[in-house]
């Protein structure tokens, strides 16, 4: 199981990494300093559609992120929800009220007490 994530973060963060070498492609043509030798590769990365590519990608990350808004607010709300709840019945449990035993007795107490005696 150990080895299936391993290679997963492995792949994932190889496909980031060209991915953010094909979006750097275009700023390095713009300074037309770098020359050289046309390989295999760079003709594979010019047949690419990288603007359709990138147009994709930020449209699904834009619905990604609506999506992960909607799910944190609905986790807040869930929360908050929870939390009224806890508050009314600690509110319940506050308003029973609770004999105490009295430390210091009243002077009618006390007075009532002598008579008796």
């Amino acid at each position: 199981m150990y080895s299936l994530i391993l290679q997963l973060i492995l792949f994932s963060s190889l496909g980031i990494i060209l991915y953010l070498m094909a979006r750097a492609l275009p700023r390095l043509d713009e300074r037309k300093e770098v020359v050289h030798a046309s390989g295999w590769f760079d003709r594979m990365l010019t047949r690419l559609p990288l603007a359709k590519v990138d147009a994709g990608v930020n449209s699904f990350l834009e619905k990604m992120l609506r999506k992960m808004k909607v799910i944190v607010l609905k986790v807040d709300n869930a929360l908050n929800q929870y939390l009224n709840r806890v508050r009314r019945g600690n509110a319940k449990k506050a308003m029973v009220p609770e004999e105490k035993p009295q430390l210091f007795p009243t002077l009618t107490e006390t007075k009532e007490e002598e008579k008796n005696e």
